[in-house]
């Protein structure tokens, strides 16, 4: 799962949200931008940015792809939930 892009990052952290994991999302400085979280009413993953966070359209797009991944694999939620990545 690619989880490097241009100028953001993704980071599987050690937290829980409904079973699934919780990623970060950071600038190349290590700056938190975002949280990216499992939102069961919608059954997928959610952004939840800081207050002072803008995404140009590339960021968005970047965004978007890793949103995919992560919402593809969350149909199949076993590995997701053991909060093993797959790569």
């Amino acid at each position: 799962m690619k989880t490097e892009y241009k100028h953001i990052r993704f980071i599987e952290t050690a937290k829980l949200e409904e079973g699934y994991p919780v990623w970060l999302c950071e600038n190349k400085n290590g700056e938190e931008l975002a949280e990216l979280t499992y939102y069961p009413k919608w059954k997928t993953y959610v952004d939840e940015r800081g207050p002072s966070v803008v995404f140009d359209s590339k960021c968005n797009k970047d965004m978007g792809h890793f949103l995919e991944q992560l919402d593809k694999l969350s149909q199949d939620p076993a590995p997701m939930k053991q909060g093993a990545s797959r790569k």
